[in-house]
């Protein structure tokens, strides 16, 4: 098991980082669903509270259209570091990807990141399963070689580069061993959708880091983050509430698999298999709708806060942030679609940032 130590340093106030010790940056994920005046004003609340990060959700038949989202948010901040959380390849032309990045990338100043994924929610919506590992792949290659200002071949047609090529750092969502295998082998970072489980997360970059080296790569080479679900309240059984619905998506998309279904305990294997199938992907992140009530009649509520969440109380909440930092998380990104989005950035800043 490979432990990554990370520089320490001291943060001041509205730095965007955890604690006076660790250079953990902390973002948010937001997912535009409501008036765009809503969405501006929301993007505007999570630069003043001095996060450092925003990313955009995708989710097309959920929420408005990402690439637009990005737009916006480039738009309307000065500082903020951008990223899509995360991106689908599905019905999505290389070019067509390549052009829109490069844009966003001028103007944004830079500040743009692609976060991309097999997928979930997106592709579900769309009545598709994700995409293979080998296929986005061969799309984020494309991709990054436009970028780079050269053409690629795509389904046998030369496919030019944009007029204006900018390139893009891309970091892989990766669920199982073999996206974080492949995060190490390629990517620029790695997207671990985890909880504060410091044990968890030293193994998945355990993985990570011994594909780069095999890879040819230095460990340090592979950027980290972890987008966790987040929950802050006074109350620990109120901040479950507030993302059970969370937890019923990160369980549904992100255990389905072989690998991923054996790091669950055996006496939850069948509840979380009873929760996949009976998954409303249509109330999907919903709050209060039947998948947050099917988290809890299932008794899974602390397995999956455990598991994928950042949640309890300010002290324990600000507790689990400092020991993801300790273990060498660069980045930290909430969602912020529980049912109080707005408090939620204002309680997480107030406990986690300093």
């Amino acid at each position: 098991m490979i432990i990554y130590i990370i520089e320490l340093m001291r943060g001041a106030p509205g730095s965007g980082r955890v604690g006076e010790e660790f250079a953990m940056d902390v973002g948010t994920i937001l997912l535009w669903e409501d008036r765009t005046a809503d969405f501006r004003s929301r993007i505007a609340q999570v630069e003043s509270l001095g996060y450092r990060a925003l990313g955009i959700g995708d989710s097309p038949t959920v929420y408005r259209e990402l690439m637009a989202g990005l737009a916006v948010a480039s738009m309307a901040t000065s500082d903020l570091a951008l990223c899509s959380m995360v991106m689908v390849p599905v019905g999505r032309h290389p070019a067509v990807v390549a052009s829109a990045l490069s844009t966003l990338q001028e103007l944004s100043g830079d500040r743009l990141s692609v976060g991309i994924g097999t997928g979930g929610s997106g592709t579900a919506g769309l009545g598709q399963g994700p995409t293979t590992l080998s296929v986005l792949r061969q799309f984020v290659d494309a991709v990054r070689t436009l970028l780079a200002g050269q053409p690629v071949e795509w389904e046998g047609e030369t496919v030019p580069p944009p007029r204006f090529p900018r390139p893009v750092p891309f970091y892989l969502s990766a669920y199982g061993p073999a996206a974080r295998r492949l995060a190490g082998e390629t990517f620029d970072g790695v997207i671990l959708a985890t909880g504060s489980s410091v044990p968890l997360i030293e193994h998945f970059l355990g993985e990570v880091g011994a594909a780069a080296e095999s890879a040819g790569r230095s460990a340090g080479d592979v950027d980290v983050w972890v987008m966790s679900r987040a929950a802050v309240r006074e109350d620990r059984e109120e901040a479950l509430t507030d993302i059970r619905a969370n937890l019923a998506s990160a369980a549904s998309f992100g255990l389905r698999s072989t690998a991923q279904m054996a790091t669950v305990p055996e006496e939850f294997r069948p509840k979380v298999v009873e929760l996949q199938q009976r998954y409303d992907a249509t109330q999907h992140t919903l709050w209060d709708g039947d998948n947050a009530r099917l988290v809890e009649e299932l008794g899974l509520s602390e397995y999956l806060a455990g598991r994928f969440a950042v949640a309890g109380t300010p002290d324990e909440c600000r507790r689990q942030a400092e020991g993801m930092a300790a273990a060498g998380v660069s980045r930290l990104m909430i969602p912020a679609v529980d049912r109080d989005p707005e408090g939620l950035l204002e309680r997480f800043a107030k406990a986690v940032i300093r």
